[in-house]
């Protein structure tokens, strides 16, 4: 399961810069309308991360409790599948989805699925076992590691709390669809004329 672990930590950068940059800075999906639903895809998901991460770094399900891994796992899965159909509509107003988040999509989904093979594998003896959180000896990860895992787990809570707030503000404050400035970029979010 440690490599499950490390893959979800590797993964959380990734999606942290797709989060801020992209959906955050960028394209303001918490403005959009035709966002509304993508939104939901990426709460979920931040709440999905944060939730699996944070129970494999301390424990071993076994039972019942691997079987809600894998739940999770297949459910986050569905998210992220549910996010890429809906990305072309809730993009189309702002002329697309990036090419470069949009590979960042692909790599995420390349983990998720390689995240998700490598804990049914790993923990497939404890499938059958009875119901039970074991948690995990001292020796069971570097402590960096587990460090790592934690600042990730509160990593994706924050993030996905941070874009949950923006939406519900721009919401009440009737921001939503509002021209929006395009973001300053370069060297002329410092003030440089374009030549």
């Amino acid at each position: 399961m440690e490599l499950a672990l490390v893959l979800m930590i590797v993964l959380g950068p990734i999606a942290a810069v797709d989060g801020l940059y992209y959906h955050i800075y960028k394209m303001r999906l918490y403005r959009r309308r035709s966002a509304r639903f993508e939104n939901l895809t990426h709460w979920y998901r931040a709440a999905s991360y944060g939730f699996a991460l944070w129970m494999l770094l301390h424990y071993a399900p076994a039972g019942g409790w691997y079987w809600l891994m894998v739940t999770v796992f297949a459910l986050d899965f569905a998210d992220n599948v549910l996010d890429i159909m809906l990305e072309p509509a809730s993009r189309a107003p702002l002329g697309g989805i990036p090419r470069t988040e949009y590979l960042i999509h692909m790599t995420s989904m390349a983990f998720t699925g390689g995240i998700a093979v490598v804990f049914l594998y790993a923990a497939w003896p404890l499938h059958a076992a009875p119901t039970a959180l074991i948690a995990h000896g001292p020796d069971f990860m570097p402590a960096w590691l587990r460090v790592d895992g934690l600042l990730s787990v509160g990593g994706a809570a924050a993030l996905g709390l941070f874009e949950i707030s923006l939406s519900i503000r721009a919401y009440r404050n009737g921001d939503i669809d509002r021209a929006l400035p395009a973001p300053a970029i370069g060297l002329a979010a410092v003030g440089v004329p374009r030549a």
